[in-house]
C-alpha cells in the first residue's frame, strides 16, 4: 500500500489491481476462517479466481507502464533541447542524452556540478550572457567553439508537490541560434534605408531620443538636402536620381566620424546628429562635407548639397526647436546655391 501511494498517478493502475486482488484473497480467507458460510471451499476458489483475474490485469497494465516509461525515457533523451534535472539542493542528478553529449564535447561534466557551476564554466570558456527580452526569467548564452557559434536560451522550472514543497528544478537549454540571428537581421533591416544603406527615419527617431540627454550636450544638428533630385529624375531618369542619393550618402558615411549619427529621413533629406559637438565643430564638419562633395566631379550630374546647422546647448532647450532652426538654415543655404546659378548637368 505504501508503494502504491508513492507511485505517480499514471503508474497506480497496475498496483491498484494488485491491491484489489490481495484484498479479495484476504476477504475469502477471512470468510473461510470465520466460517461465515458453510461451503468454504467454493468461497476460497471464487476469491482466488477473481484475484487471478485482477493479477492478470495488473501484469498487463504494468507491461504498458514499462513501455510508457521506456517511451518517456526515449523522448527525454532525444529532445533537441538540453535538459537537466536537479534535486532540492541544486545538484544535477539527471541529464538527457543531448545535454550529456554537447557539454562533454566542450569539456564540462554535468554530473559533478550545480547549474550555476555549469554557467560559470561556460563563461570561463568565453560564453556571453544576456537577458532574454521575451522571457523575463530566461537567459541567452552565446557560445563559440572551434569556429561554430550557438545561442542557448536557459529557462528553469521548479517542481513542487501538492503542498507546494520544492522537489527539484528542471533546467532547459533551448537552441535559439536561428531565431536570434533572424531577429537580429530583421531589427537591423528595419532601421536601414533600403536605397542608401544609411539609417532610416525609424532609426533616427530612436537615436534622437537616445542622444537627447544632458550627458550628450552640446548636441549639434545638421539638416542636409540633396539639390535638384527632381530635375535629375525628370531629365535623366529615376535610375540616375537613385545614383545621386547613393553618391551623396557615400560621401556622408565616409566623412562622418563614428560618433556622429547620419540618416536619410525623406526623399532627398538627410540629417546628422553630432553628440558632444559645439557649433564650431558642426560648421567645420559642413565644410569638410562640401569639400568631399566638390571632389565628386566624374558623375553624369553635378553633386550639390544644401546644409544648415544648429546646436542645443542646455537641457532646457527643446530639441525639435533646434532641428527646426537647422532646417531653416538649410533652406537659406539652398536659396544661396540657387542664386549662384547651380547647373545640375555637366
Amino acid at each position: 500500500m505504501r508503494e502504491h501511494i508513492r507511485k505517480p498517478k499514471f503508474y497506480r493502475l497496475s498496483s491498484m489491481f494488485m491491491v484489489i486482488a490481495l484484498g479479495i484473497v484476504l476477504l475469502g480467507n477471512f470468510i473461510m476462517i470465520m466460517q461465515l458460510v458453510e461451503i468454504n471451499l467454493y468461497i476460497d476458489l471464487i476469491a482466488a479466481s477473481i484475484a487471478m483475474a485482477f493479477i492478470y490485469m495488473a501484469v498487463n497494465t504494468d507491461d504498458q507502464n514499462i513501455f510508457s516509461h521506456f517511451a518517456r525515457g526515449q523522448v527525454f533523451n532525444y529532445l533537441e533541447d538540453f535538459v537537466m534535472i536537479m534535486g532540492p539542493n541544486g545538484d544535477i542528478f539527471d541529464v538527457n542524452l543531448k545535454a550529456s553529449q554537447w557539454f562533454s564535447s566542450i569539456g564540462i561534466d554535468l554530473h559533478t556540478h550545480k547549474l550555476q557551476s555549469v554557467i560559470d564554466a561556460l563563461v570561463e570558456k568565453g560564453a556571453i550572457l544576456s537577458n532574454d527580452s521575451e522571457n523575463q526569467k530566461g537567459m541567452d548564452i552565446s557560445f563559440s567553439d572551434s569556429g561554430s557559434s550557438i545561442i542557448l536560451n536557459l529557462s528553469t522550472y521548479d517542481m513542487t508537490d501538492k503542498n507546494k514543497n520544492k522537489l527539484g528544478t528542471v533546467a532547459i537549454f533551448s537552441n535559439v541560434t536561428q531565431n536570434r540571428t533572424l531577429l537580429e537581421r530583421l531589427e537591423k533591416k528595419a532601421g536601414v534605408d533600403y536605397l542608401t544603406g544609411l539609417a532610416n527615419r525609424t532609426a533616427y527617431e530612436g537615436a534622437k531620443e537616445r542622444l537627447d540627454t544632458a550627458e550628450e550636450l552640446p548636441l549639434s544638428i545638421i539638416v542636409c538636402d540633396v539639390n535638384e533630385l527632381k530635375t535629375v529624375n525628370d531629365t535623366l531618369g529615376h535610375k540616375y536620381g537613385d545614383m545621386l542619393l547613393q553618391f551623396a550618402a557615400s560621401v556622408f558615411e565616409q566623412t562622418a566620424p563614428k560618433s556622429f549619427f547620419v540618416a536619410r529621413i525623406g526623399g532627398d533629406e538627410f540629417i546628422f546628429l553630432l553628440p558632444r559637438s559645439c557649433s564650431e565643430n558642426a560648421h567645420k564638419f559642413i565644410e569638410k562635407v562640401r569639400e568631399a562633395v566638390s571632389k565628386r566631379n566624374n558623375l553624369p550630374f553635378a553633386l550639390s548639397v544644401a546644409m544648415g546647422a544648429a546646436t542645443k546647448q542646455s537641457p532646457e532647450e527643446n530639441l525639435d526647436d533646434v532641428i527646426a532652426l537647422a532646417d531653416q538654415r538649410m533652406y537659406a543655404d539652398k536659396e544661396r546655391i540657387k542664386n549662384e546659378n547651380f547647373c545640375y548637368i555637366e
